[in-house]
């Protein structure tokens, strides 16, 4: 089945939310590649036919302006949401007589991540010491917002120089946050907090209400077309080195030299925070595990087609979630760590990025790198 023709594009104007017409694709990515990777902010690119010309709604859409997409399986405020990025108008002049104008518009729109990518640093400090403080110092001075729930975890204060992405992915990277980028907007309030990131911890440990089977295919089990296997390669290090401006830069390593190392730099307050930081980020990749990487999906396949959302209504939301993968009589657990979904009148396709399960460390209480209660561990820097 496809889910296409129940997918609807708006863009908000005049205080209300406005459909635009005739969609033909929608493309939409949210997340990361690879748990290596630094969190960016989602892409979305959407196509309609526009054989009306170009003095509506060009004449209402203008860079920046929020634009969000839904499906049947999406709740309130949408599947995904952002600002318009650019906006082209494409002329198709068929030569036959009969034949309608070809004409397209194209809008290509961004998270709130990339709001924050193009606003430039001013100098501004956050005076806080604390995760919590520091990110709402921040976000207030700029005129952006954050939700999540980060507690009293100390994060060294640095100035937003450069842009305020390059000051975020270095506080993301000591918090160890993931990063929900697109999160729909609900109310009209919602639309006017602009530049709103969400975090979660790494740590989170949630089940998505949708899973995959190579055999079942039902309201609780998508059913995949390609499963890919990797040794995790680029993703496999035997050294974790976490450098701040601050304090002297911390290594864990296991094995012998000459190690693979991967670099994470952070605003770690303290040689603790940073040692631990390391210690964190060396076991997740220690392992070389043949494990899951990409699961790919299409709604012509499933007899419930829920691939855009598994369940939780939001396709922005779905880095949060850990998967189970049936694959010839064997189950799998990988966690999402990003997604593309592509959807024409033909099909919709789903792609998600994984990482192997048993490479993410979660909260552990009292293990001495995950977690170690009222020690303010990496455990309890978000929920």
């Amino acid at each position: 089945m496809t889910v296409f023709n129940n997918y609807n594009v708006q863009y908000f104007y005049s205080n209300a939310w406005i459909d635009i017409d005739d969609l033909q694709e929608l493309s939409c990515t949210v997340g990361r590649k690879n748990f290596t990777d630094d969190w960016s902010a989602s892409q979305a690119t959407f196509r309609f036919r526009y054989p009306t010309g170009f003095a509506t709604p060009l004449s209402d859409i203008k860079i920046g302006t929020p634009i969000r997409f839904s499906s049947p399986n999406s709740i309130a405020g949408g599947a995904w949401s952002g600002y318009v990025k650019d906006v082209e108008a494409e002329w198709g002049m068929p030569y036959q007589s009969g034949v309608g104008n070809a004409d397209y518009l194209i809008i290509t729109g961004e998270g709130a991540l990339g709001l924050w990518g193009r606003t430039a640093g001013t100098g501004f400090t956050p005076s806080s010491v604390f995760a919590n403080g520091q990110l709402s110092e921040v976000t207030s001075h700029y005129g952006f917002t954050w939700n999540g729930n980060l507690t009293s975890e100390p994060v060294e204060p640095q100035p937003t120089d450069s842009t305020l992405l390059d000051w975020f992915q270095g506080f993301a990277n000591t918090v160890q946050a993931r990063v929900l980028d697109g999160f729909p907007q609900g109310t009209v309030d919602d639309i006017y907090r602009r530049g709103n990131v969400f975090l979660v911890s790494n740590a989170s440990f949630i089940k998505a209400g949708v899973n995959f089977s190579d055999v079942d295919n039902d309201i609780f089990y998508q059913a995949y077309d390609v499963l890919d296997f990797d040794s995790l390669a680029d993703n496999f290090y035997t050294q974790a080195i976490v450098t701040s401006p601050v304090v002297a830069t911390q290594a864990a390593t296991i094995g012998s030299a000459p190690y693979k190392s991967f670099t994470k730099n952070t605003y770690s307050r303290t040689v603790a925070q940073s040692a631990d930081l390391a210690g964190y980020l060396l076991a997740q990749g220690q392992t070389e595990i043949i494990s899951p990487t990409v699961i790919s999906c299409v709604s012509s396949a499933q007899n419930v087609a829920l691939l855009d959302t598994l369940g939780s209504g939001r396709f922005v939301e779905l880095p949060y979630f850990y998967i189970d993968i049936k694959f010839r009589g064997v189950q799998f657990e990988a966690r999402i760590e990003g997604a593309t979904l592509t959807a024409t009148p033909e099909q919709t396709r789903v792609t998600y990025n994984l990482s192997s399960q048993e490479a993410n460390p979660f909260f552990i209480l009292n293990d001495s790198n995950f977690g170690v209660l009222d020690q303010n561990k990496l455990g309890l820097y978000v929920y």
